[in-house]
């Protein structure tokens, strides 16, 4: 199953997929038209609504289009939620400025004589300047407010993949994997019992009870991304909405440590640390990478893991 065709089926009521894809533009482009906002001003009401439902709809769907890529090339550097929003309105934005043109001339033909229209500039020039001012600042504070309403309000994830998103694992890594670090003391380890299953891997408490049963629970990271966490597992990934300091203490019964302040790992699930141009990363299983930053590297090193 697909993360797009879980998101559609199992994460996000369609009710709410309707609201935001097709009631949220088309609502605001009835009140547009009815105000007679913007170039609808010279147009009958029917006209003008309909001219910025040509405005609105693609609109909206370019500015998803540019926050889910956004999302996808920040999503390294975990960038807060009104950052990627704001990216990616203002790519659409300019984007859509050549098709915005080209729609308003369309209806030059319903507007009154004497009206001056010129298709070559930048903006129809029947804006005032007040109007051009609230386009640039009001369409990215919109898409924003409207976002977090949703993420924080509605608790549906936008742009950082859909609540308990099911990721599979990484790629195995082609080259043979360096020596093992050295683990803990052979003393500190527990007694031989019964043969543990994956399961038992991780605690059963907390944000484990949200784990989807896919991946399992043998949980070798945890990074935190805004007010999410995602958790690593041997089998894949999830993207759970739980605090990042919560989670600490959730698995401070396993045997890890935290890397960087929005980091942890397992002990046992690394398998080598790498040095790049300065920057210093622990790759797990299945081939993970967890940076470790400066602040924690003497931690690291401590623990015997470099």
């Amino acid at each position: 199953m697909t993360v797009w065709r879980r998101f559609l089926e199992n994460q996000v009521p369609r009710r709410h997929l309707l609201v935001f894809y097709l009631g949220i533009p088309g609502m605001t482009a009835f009140l547009f038209g009815l105000n007679h906002a913007g170039m609808a001003r010279f147009l009958p009401v029917e006209v003008g609504v309909i001219y910025w439902l040509g405005i609105f709809l693609p609109a909206w769907l370019m500015l998803d289009a540019c926050s889910r890529l956004g999302a996808a090339i920040l999503r390294p550097w975990s960038p807060p939620l009104w950052l990627t929003l704001l990216i990616g309105s203002v790519s659409a934005m300019v984007l859509l400025q050549p098709y915005a043109v080209w729609h308003s001339a369309l209806y030059v033909g319903h507007m009154p004589p004497g009206v001056n229209y010129e298709i070559a500039a930048p903006l129809p020039s029947v804006l005032g300047e007040w109007e051009r001012l609230l386009g640039y600042t009001g369409v990215p504070l919109f898409w924003i407010a409207i976002n977090y309403y949703y993420d924080r309000i509605l608790d549906i994830p936008r742009y950082r993949g859909s609540l308990l998103e099911i990721m599979p694992p990484p790629r195995q890594m082609a080259q043979e994997p360096g020596p093992p670090l050295p683990d803990a003391p052979r003393a500190a380890r527990p007694a031989a019992g019964p043969p543990r299953t994956a399961d038992t891997l991780a605690p059963v408490v907390g944000f484990a009870l949200q784990i989807p049963p896919e991946i399992g629970r043998e949980i070798i990271a945890l990074r935190a991304e805004d007010h999410y966490i995602r958790v690593y597992t041997t089998k894949g990934s999830a993207l759970i909405r739980y605090r990042f300091g919560d989670a600490l203490k959730d698995v401070a019964c396993l045997d890890g440590l935290q890397v960087h302040r929005s980091c942890w790992v397992k002990r046992s699930a690394v398998v080598k640390l790498t040095e790049d141009n300065g920057a210093t990363s622990l790759e797990l299983v299945g081939g993970v990478r967890i940076p470790v930053s400066r602040a924690y590297q003497k931690v690291v090193q401590q623990a015997g893991w470099a």
